[in-house]
């Protein structure tokens, strides 16, 4: 179950990883405002995978004096982390920067974004 765990979190991580990329490139290539906020949002789960690639390292100790129970919790506490981490970064994101983004034409900027996604 934990190698499960474990395999899924690191191909998340990994196509996490190959989104925000090409999120990012699309979004300085097209100027776009609200491609860079997915680029953002993306690079946030990325960071996300690697708080959950901590917890289940960390979770996996054995038991010890100072923890009889082991370290099983441990998982919750970075799993919290991650998520304020997630909060923390979309409450600072510059929203409604709508003017930055009209020295592109909307249609050359909206063909390149989508054609980055898709």
């Amino acid at each position: 179950m934990a190698s499960e765990s474990k395999r899924t979190v690191l191909l998340a991580f990994a196509v996490n990883l190959v989104i925000a990329i090409a999120k990012t490139a699309a979004g300085l290539l097209t100027l776009s405002s609200a491609m860079l906020a997915e680029a953002a949002h993306s690079w946030a789960d990325t960071t996300n995978r690697v708080f959950l690639l901590f917890a289940l390292k960390r979770s996996r100790r054995p038991a010890d004096t100072t923890h009889p129970f082991g370290y099983g919790k441990e998982r919750y506490f970075w799993s919290l982390l991650a998520a304020v981490g997630i909060f923390v970064t979309g409450a600072s994101s510059k929203p409604g920067s709508l003017e930055s983004s009209q020295a592109w034409s909307p249609r050359r900027r909206s063909m390149a974004a989508m054609k980055s996604v898709c």
